[in-house]
């Protein structure tokens, strides 16, 4: 699925989400990378295991505005 134009914070829990944007916004001021792995539930089932890699962009601006990842089960 193609998350362009969307928040991809949006579909976390809250207390992931805040977890996810510190750790963005560490890598966009480093220069690093995010590897994460999560687990999907459904119902109270473990439904997948997904590993995500985030990579900061930097594009006509000085600072990174944007990430550009890819996600894999």
């Amino acid at each position: 699925t193609e998350l362009r134009g969307t928040n991809f914070l949006d579909g976390w829990s809250a207390e992931d989400r805040i977890t996810l944007a510190r750790q963005m916004q560490v890598a966009a001021q480093q220069g690093g990378v995010i590897v994460a792995t999560f687990d999907t539930h459904s119902f109270g089932a473990v439904t997948g295991t997904y590993e995500c890699l985030l990579l900061p962009l930097l594009h006509t601006r000085e600072n990174v505005d944007r990430f550009v990842g890819a996600m894999t089960q």
